[in-house]
């Protein structure tokens, strides 16, 4: 069974980069944010990153429409490691941070399996086929993310706190992320707070120091507030904001209730921590907020999704009986990433497979309960697709005077390429929100009852 999990989700990678159409796209604006930092320039500014981006010529590449820039809307301490990733030719640097993520996702699976007491295989096959077909073709830092996150759990079952902060720490280089690990593990760990405060200090006083109070000023103050708003319309948007704006609700009014949703999940995310530390072990303090911030927030990507997989498998290794098994499919639905597969049809062999390696190294029963709610979604999937193969292409056009921030021509690109199938894709989101419904509803009902106690394996 490990041998088979591998081998899909290594032959899904394979196959999926050649026909990709965003290959390695957000890590061509990293590297390119990288660059203009090495020049001394501002790379939140359309120019000179637009010029950057254009200007890379590789086989790695998918094409990037020509008046469209991709902003890199990161912090100045993460923006620091892209400066030195960018040191490197584009395509030695895009392989190098490949091969990275392969070895930080090698160890994240492995950890999350031993903080989570869940076989290999399952925790193989819901973290390692959504990481090959998003995270890693789009170069993405959320695989770094993803193991920063169960080092932190790992180390706090070993009972090095001080160093599980550090590893809290880490998760920051996803602002949304870090905030709910840092402050679960706040309230949580008094061993871990001076790191926590020290690190944190650190981290922002090294950022300021290096770009300029000015340049910090600059990325708070306009990028955060405009990213978002711009991208309230993108379709591989899970936020509440996004889905408020399809149902009709103003841009503006959606990123507030977006960013007031993310406040009190991560309030809530963190309380269901504390009441579920006892039950489920310490792993709960970083895992159970991340479950809770990735959802709904006002700026939550697909590939972030992913984030949640751990804390929905240590729920679910302490259910029983029909309990376990309906939480197993729900798992299984809220890990996929069925938002991306919906064009790609021939995806769902890998997926169907993944499904029944999962459910048979759950132990669940009744074993066809999760595969009969597998073949409703991948039926689901497939309408999806046939309408997204129809959808209308906009032209994209887009003129700007000055040097305006980034996300002026990205928010102009997105509006025209996402607003004309956005039902549909709406629709392809629906298993996925139906799993983390289920999922989190699940934590919740366990933090108040309290009783949950972790199992030997999954």
């Amino acid at each position: 069974m490990p041998l088979l999990v591998t081998a899909f989700i290594g032959l899904s990678l394979a196959g999926f980069l050649s026909v990709f159409p965003q290959r390695y796209s957000d890590f061509r604006a990293f590297y390119c944010s990288g660059r203009v930092v090495l020049a001394g320039a501002d790379p939140y500014r359309e120019e000179p990153l637009h010029a950057c981006e254009h200007s890379l010529q590789s086989r790695l590449l998918s094409p990037l429409p020509a008046q469209v820039t991709i902003p890199a809307p990161y912090p100045g301490y993460v923006l620091a490691i892209f400066s030195f990733v960018a040191r490197l030719p584009f395509e030695p640097a895009a392989i190098a941070w490949t091969l990275a993520s392969c070895l930080a996702l090698a160890a994240a699976i492995v950890m999350v399996a031993r903080s989570t007491a869940v076989r290999l295989p399952a925790v193989a096959a819901v973290l390692g086929f959504p990481a090959a077909v998003v995270a890693l073709p789009l170069g993405q830092p959320t695989i770094f993310v993803l193991c920063a996150l169960a080092g932190c759990a790992m180390l706090l079952r070993a009972g090095r706190p001080r160093q599980a902060a550090l590893a809290a720490l880490a998760t920051t280089l996803d602002p949304h992320v870090g905030l709910a690990v840092c402050a679960g593990l706040f309230l949580a760990v008094a061993e871990a707070r001076v790191v926590l405060v020290a690190g944190g200090i650190g981290v922002l006083a090294a950022s300021a120091a290096a770009y300029g109070p000015a340049r910090e000023w600059e990325y708070l103050h306009d990028v955060l507030p405009l990213h978002a708003f711009v991208n309230v319309p993108e379709y591989s948007q899970f936020s509440l904001a996004n889905l408020a704006f399809t149902a009709g609700l103003p841009a503006g009014p959606a990123v507030v209730l977006g960013n007031a949703w993310y406040a009190l999940s991560v309030v809530a995310g963190v309380v269901a921590a504390l009441r579920l530390r006892a039950g489920l072990g310490v792993a709960a303090v970083p895992y159970v907020p991340v479950a809770f911030a990735v959802f709904g927030g006002a700026h939550t990507h697909l590939q972030q999704l992913a984030l949640a997989v751990p804390a929905f498998l240590l729920v679910t290794s302490a259910a029983t009986g029909y309990r376990r098994a309906v939480l197993v499919g729900a798992t299984f639905a809220a890990a996929m990433p069925w938002l991306v597969a919906a064009p790609f049809p021939y995806l769902f062999l890998a997926t169907a497979v993944l499904g029944v390696a999962f459910v048979r190294c759950s132990g669940a029963a009744p074993f066809g309960l999760a595969i009969g709610a597998g073949s409703l979604c991948i039926l689901l999937v497939l309408f999806v697709a046939v309408a997204l193969a129809n959808a209308p292409a906009i032209p994209v056009a887009v003129a700007h005077s000055g040097n305006p921030l980034a996300e002026v021509a990205w928010g102009s690109f997105v509006a025209a390429t996402s607003l004309p199938a956005q039902a549909w894709y709406l629709a392809a989101k629906i298993p996925t929100l139906l799993g983390f419904t289920a999922m989190l509803g699940a934590i919740l009902d366990a933090a108040r009852a309290a009783s949950l106690r972790l199992a030997p394996a999954l």
